[in-house]
C-alpha cells in the first residue's frame, strides 16, 4: 500500500487590475485583514497572510514597479510563498507580440530576483 505524502497550498483569490492604485489598496486590505474567529475561533486574531501561501493577481507586467512593489511587500518579505500571475494579456492584448512581450518581461524579472518557477508562475 502506497501513503501519499500532500501540501495543501491556500492561494488567495486572484486580485484584478493591480496596476490600478485602488485596486492594490484593496488588496493590501484584503491581505492585512485580522479575523475575528466568528466562524473558526482557532483563526481569530490571524491576518489573512498568515493563511496565504500564494498571492494570485492580475495584469501586473504593464508596468514593473507595480511588480517591484509588491514582490517587497509580499514574497520578498516573506509573508506568501510565491506570486503567480493569473491573467496578463486579456482583452488589450494585441496578438502574439503583447503575449511574447509581457511574458519575457515577467521572466527577465523573476531572473533577476533568482526566483524560482514555484515563486513566480
Amino acid at each position: 500500500m502506497c501513503k501519499a505524502n500532500y501540501h495543501f497550498y491556500f492561494l488567495s483569490g486572484s486580485f484584478p487590475s493591480i496596476a490600478n492604485p485602488t485596486q492594490r489598496q484593496n488588496m493590501r486590505d484584503t491581505m492585512n485583514y485580522t479575523l475575528t474567529g466568528s466562524y473558526a475561533g482557532s483563526l481569530a486574531g490571524k491576518t489573512v497572510w498568515e493563511l496565504v501561501d500564494i498571492l494570485t493577481i492580475h495584469y501586473p507586467v504593464g508596468d514593473i514597479a507595480v511588480l517591484e512593489e509588491i514582490y517587497n511587500e509580499y514574497l520578498a518579505s516573506g509573508k506568501v510563498e510565491s506570486i503567480w500571475i493569473t491573467e496578463e494579456h486579456g482583452n488589450k492584448g494585441t496578438g502574439p507580440v503583447s503575449v511574447l512581450n509581457r511574458s519575457f518581461r515577467f521572466i527577465q524579472w523573476a531572473a533577476s530576483h533568482n526566483l524560482t518557477a514555484w515563486q513566480t508562475r
